[in-house]
């Protein structure tokens, strides 16, 4: 039902995965979908299982040959769409999506690890970072604080409210 849902609202028309990981039901929901009278048909493509692309995963040598992934026909664009992120909410259904590009995916991949390790040795368990809870910002434009140096959120969100509206 959220996966049928995410498709809905993201207007996506193309499934990619293996029959182990379709959930049961989902075919009735995409099929529903198709008789919606949407634009475009739902595409299902089914993947091969892992261990049909990489028999040896897990158990590779030093000794095994490497061959390395293709290069793309064509690669994507800084600000072509790479993903959607989803809000878990509190129903089962998400509550939005938020398309990710794949210059913001970079941005993410360049938050390393080391400095997150740094951060999280000077401070309490309980409030550790996470990669994935980090914002990129730049220094021109830093988070709005308070006295004691915390982020102030109502402040952060308002100046911020075109680059997270951007992404």
């Amino acid at each position: 039902e959220g996966i049928v849902h995410v498709l809905k609202i993201t207007c996506s028309y193309h499934l990619i995965t293996t029959r182990t990981t379709l959930p049961a039901g989902l075919l009735d929901g995409i099929q529903e979908l198709s008789s919606g009278g949407n634009e475009y048909e739902p595409q299902i493509q089914e993947m091969p299982p892992l261990s049909h692309t990489f028999p040896k995963l897990g158990n590779e040598k030093e000794s095994d040959a490497f061959d390395s992934c293709p290069p793309p026909v064509q690669a994507p664009a800084p600000s072509d769409l790479a993903l959607y992120l989803h809000s878990s909410g509190s129903t089962r259904l998400p509550k939005a999506t938020v398309p990710q590009t794949h210059r913001r995916m970079c941005q993410w991949a360049n938050v390393s690890k080391p400095e997150v390790e740094e951060a999280n040795k000077v401070t309490p368990n309980y409030s550790c970072l996470f990669k994935d809870m980090i914002l990129i910002t730049t220094s021109d434009k830093p988070l709005p604080r308070a006295p004691e140096g915390t982020v102030i959120r109502k402040k952060a969100l308002h100046a911020y409210a075109g680059e997270i509206e951007a992404m």
